[in-house]
């Protein structure tokens, strides 16, 4: 058995998801026309590279990112260097702010930023991370470990369980397609007899922006 059951967009319970005006990735990335303003909640890499898509697109964007810099996660001088080249692109970064409130107008979202101020746009695309789905698939009666929120696996992608195998944003903090593909891979061989490992100390990854 391998485990390959991915992650889900993680929704603050605060906003209004009944709205059709509350976006996660997923509906960004099927929506069937383009919306003429969005506001961003979260600032890391997936927000920064959906402002670099909408600001390409001439739609009016803002980034609301609740740490003191955009995409925390990387190097400071990273950072700086993407808010900098988002901004020279007309984006409104609010860095070290968080959005505490969000309403459905119909027409678009009205959003409280902490301290100030209110604004609006026709959409608010949530982008606050990522949750591996690994609730309720009897991970627990087989006997597999979960560490950190993840599936624990070795460098085989081995479970704690007797054949059983997990991949990808079910196994691993690091949330990259390409990291995925090649668990699968590691997975399938060792599932059918064959001998193969990756320690993924080291994991490229890639910051799709300007």
């Amino acid at each position: 058995v391998i485990v390959a059951t991915g992650s889900r967009a993680v929704r603050p319970a605060f906003l209004p998801w009944g709205s059709p005006n509350v976006w996660t990735t997923d509906e960004a990335t099927t929506a069937p026309d383009l919306p003429d303003s969005v506001l961003i909640m979260g600032g890391g890499v997936i927000g920064c590279e959906f402002a670099t898509i909408y600001s390409e697109l001439g739609i009016a964007t803002m980034v609301v990112e609740m740490m003191d810099r955009l995409v925390p996660e990387l190097d400071a001088d990273a950072g700086r260097f993407v808010a900098r080249s988002l901004r020279e692109r007309g984006v409104e970064t609010l860095a070290g702010r968080r959005i505490v409130a969000a309403r459905d107008l119909g027409t678009g979202i009205e959003a409280d930023i902490e301290g100030g101020p209110t604004v609006r746009a026709r959409r608010l695309l949530v982008c606050v991370g990522r949750r591996p789905n690994i609730e309720d698939i009897g991970l627990d009666t087989v006997g597999a470990r979960i560490a950190d929120g993840v599936v624990a696996v070795d460098e085989r992608c081995r479970t704690s369980a007797e054949g059983v195998y997990a991949i990808g944003d079910a196994a691993e903090k690091r949330q990259y397609a390409h990291l995925a593909s090649r668990m699968g891979v590691v997975a399938a061989d060792n599932a059918t007899g064959h001998d193969a490992e990756d320690d993924r100390t080291v994991v490229p990854a890639g910051l799709y922006t300007h």
